[in-house]
């Protein structure tokens, strides 16, 4: 039985179910019919965006199957390359359980197995999400009530972190890619940290989870109770570090992985310029983080168009090489995985999503002067927004994540049919003279000293702490001038 013709997968209908219940939140200033707290409606959010991305990386492993994308080859490291041999025997009874469920002949066996299991995890997740939260709203006047997004989110935790061991493997790759510039950095770990870039949101509502029951709150217990009386809500430490970390802190890893490829490949290009997209994307946020009036500023407006244009171009350029050369016309010289109407359906959902990502990096609220939240594009749009924000988001990485596989095989078979296995196998895109995304450097390019031959790893370092430098400064003169405006 074929993945897709199997009854579990009939589960994701349940993904709708899930949003169109969490689009009703609190507004009593507006309805006298009490829904839910704003509080619980951020935790059952966040658990929805979580169980909604599980979702996509199971449609993502079995798309790749399918297609002939080596997705479990393409996102092993060099160490497990070693060990391969060490597990050939449990390989062997993952691939006998693969068989059984499907007996296609052209797919992988362990990838559909893979598959298999997210979406049962995806699902036991949902059975969970969508019980505690039917009961919610069912018994909002009990006095246990307050208790059941505790429950929803602890279950979920325990749901996903057992059994241990594969999510240690989980837990072990993320360190990998949170400890850049400080080791080295392979393609799973760049594309693990992309991935990570576009889970703001649930990662914002998670912390949120978190801190609320680290901080033993008691903005449940009282139906009648309003967000903006909820202690943790407008908690400094919450707005001001922790939200903007979720924000801030994946791009720095990605920013400083790049770094790192420069400093390992001695070449500048398409390292930095990859860098500079979430450079741009890290300055756009923290002014719009620390300084919310500036939003409406032409200035930052023209910087959000800028970044979002160039996050397009790297998208479609760089990291799926899908246009021939200099000119955008699409190349068929290379193997395609996809239809032609699945890239023009990608490339156009791209366009318009990657402004989404971008206005996902924009937190809802922010703490104003006089210490209350306010909503950073009106309480009833921001209400609505925020979780189509996160579901789109994840919907585009999802399409994002497919080409970028597509593309980073076909720069590996091109490598191997070259004799050429030297070039970066760790996402830049490097293979055979492949600097630009399968395209060799000409042009006026060729004019600026793009490589770092002959120059020691000590001046090189330098150069790329000055980078980092940048990157830094910048955030602090964002949060450094709001605290300045805030006491004058």
């Amino acid at each position: 039985m074929s993945y897709a013709s199997n009854p579990k997968f009939l589960g994701i209908s349940i993904i709708p179910l899930c949003f169109f219940a969490l689009i009703t939140p609190d507004d009593e200033e507006e309805s006298n019919t009490y829904q839910y707290p704003l509080s619980a409606f951020k935790v059952f959010r966040g658990l929805a965006s979580a169980i909604f991305a599980i979702y996509c990386a199971s449609a993502v492993v079995y798309a790749c199957d399918r297609h002939n994308i080596k997705i479990v080859s393409l996102l092993k490291s060099d160490s497990e390359d070693e060990d391969e041999d060490e597990d050939e025997n449990e390989d062997e009874d993952m691939n006998e359980e693969a068989n059984e469920l499907n007996p296609n002949k052209d797919d992988d066996p362990q990838a559909t197995t893979i598959a298999t299991q997210i979406l049962l995890k995806a699902q036991i997740l949902s059975i969970i999400y969508l019980t505690t939260f039917i009961i919610y709203t069912r018994s909002l006047s009990s006095s246990f009530a307050p208790m059941l997004p505790l429950m929803a989110f602890l279950l979920s935790m325990y749901q996903i972190i057992f059994p241990w061991t594969r999510f240690k493997n989980l837990l072990l790759i993320t360190l990998t890619t949170v400890k850049a510039p400080f080791t080295q950095s392979s393609f799973r770990d760049g594309f693990v940290g992309d991935l990570i870039t576009s889970l703001v949101r649930p990662l914002q509502d998670l912390s949120f989870t978190t801190f609320y029951f680290l901080s033993a709150s008691n903005g449940w217990l009282s139906p009648s109770s309003s967000a903006a009386e909820v202690p943790v809500a407008t908690n400094w430490l919450l707005n001001e570090v922790i939200l903007p970390a979720c924000v801030i802190s994946p791009l720095w890893w990605r920013f400083a992985q790049n770094l790192r490829r420069v400093l390992e490949t001695k070449k500048r290009w398409p390292h930095l310029g990859n860098a500079l997209k979430y450079f741009l994307a890290a300055q756009v946020a923290l002014f719009a983080i620390y300084d919310p009036e500036l939003k409406s500023s032409w200035l930052w407006i023209m910087m959000f168009c800028l970044t979002t244009v160039y996050q397009i171009f790297w998208d479609m350029k760089m990291d799926w090489d899908i246009f021939d050369g200099a000119k955008f016309k699409f190349n068929y010289n290379k193997p395609r995985a996809f239809s032609r109407s699945f890239y023009t359906f990608v490339i156009f959902s791209n366009l318009l999503l990657r402004f989404v990502w971008t206005i996902s990096l924009v937190p809802p609220k922010y703490l104003g002067d006089d210490g209350a939240l306010h909503y950073t594009f009106g309480k009833r749009i921001s209400l609505y927004l925020t979780p189509f924000v996160a579901f789109a988001e994840i919907f585009r990485r999802s399409t994002w994540a497919l080409l970028r596989l597509e593309a980073e095989q076909n720069s590996r078979s091109m490598a191997i049919a070259g004799g050429d296995m030297g070039g970066d196998m760790g996402g830049g895109m490097e293979m055979t003279k492949m600097e630009i995304g399968g395209r060799q450097m000409t042009g006026k390019l060729e004019n600026f000293e793009l490589s770092l031959d002959g120059k020691s790893d000590e001046v090189v370092i330098v150069e790329l702490t000055a980078y980092g430098f940048a990157f830094l400064l910048f955030g602090f003169i964002a949060s450094v001038t709001n605290g300045f405006e805030a006491h004058v």
